[in-house]
């Protein structure tokens, strides 16, 4: 029924039905006591699996996750070359809204320059190199 859908988007807040916005469902999830279960179980946790699960594989497979591993690349400490530490990694996470927030810019850096480093990988240190096989590498 028509009627009942354009009442879902109508909230009732301040003792009034209005239409709902940003702003108001923000505080309504608040004055409700749902918010912090909202950020919890929207925003914190799947941050923290996404956290285990990339910065793990990162750990687990020497700088690979199974995209890395498939298009044998990995990401090394941007010094030497070796393997990046755990700190480089988390870093590296961390700074991945940055890319977002930049508009793809941080992103988009990989194609102008000439270490082929993003911002994130500048932030953290880290290159991505693609790994050669052992028969390339000798001849």
């Amino acid at each position: 029924d028509l009627e009942s859908v354009m009442q879902s988007f109508f909230i009732e807040y301040g003792g009034k039905k209005e239409p709902i916005t940003i702003d108001k469902l923000w505080f309504y999830m608040r004055d409700q006591g749902v918010l912090y279960e909202y950020l919890i179980w929207q925003i914190f946790i799947p941050f923290i699996v996404l956290l285990f699960y990339i910065v793990g594989s990162w750990i687990i497979f020497s700088g690979s996750t199974l995209g890395k591993l498939i298009t044998k690349c990995k990401i090394v400490n941007a010094k030497n070359l070796k393997r990046s530490s755990i700190i480089q990694y988390i870093v590296r996470f961390m700074t991945y809204p940055l890319l977002i927030i930049t508009l793809g810019f941080g992103v988009l850096m990989i194609v102008f320059r000439k270490d082929t480093r993003g911002l994130h990988d500048i932030i953290s240190g880290t290159a991505v190199i693609v790994k050669r096989k052992a028969r390339q590498a000798i001849t």
